[in-house]
């Protein structure tokens, strides 16, 4: 099993780019109170947009979140992600998201 941090210095989003087949195993959030982040194949995915949505709707590029209060997700299934993939995060605040994965 492997593992890629992304540090956020304030609110925003970042990209990793697989460079060969991996499969997402779980998110770990590491930051202040109150905080948030999502994981998605979308980059217009924002976490700010799934905590206050400002109409009702589905997003289906949406992989996981994770709060501050509840830190470490699990996926009940491994998420394939094939090798140029790039995997969206958005940051509600300052923190470092923490990407688990394993080849499949």
């Amino acid at each position: 099993m492997g593992s890629i941090s992304l540090q956020f210095s304030a609110a925003g989003s970042a990209s990793w780019v697989t460079v060969s087949d991996v499969a997402l195993t779980g998110l770990l959030w590491a930051a202040g109170t109150s905080s948030a982040a999502a994981v998605s194949y979308d980059e217009a995915v924002s976490i700010g947009s799934i905590r206050t949505p400002s109409a009702s709707g589905t997003d289906r590029n949406l992989i996981a979140t994770a709060t501050q209060g509840n830190p470490t997700t699990i996926f009940p299934d491994a998420f394939p992600v094939p090798a140029g993939q790039p995997v969206f995060v958005s940051a509600s605040a300052a923190g470092t998201a923490t990407i688990f994965y394993r080849l499949p």
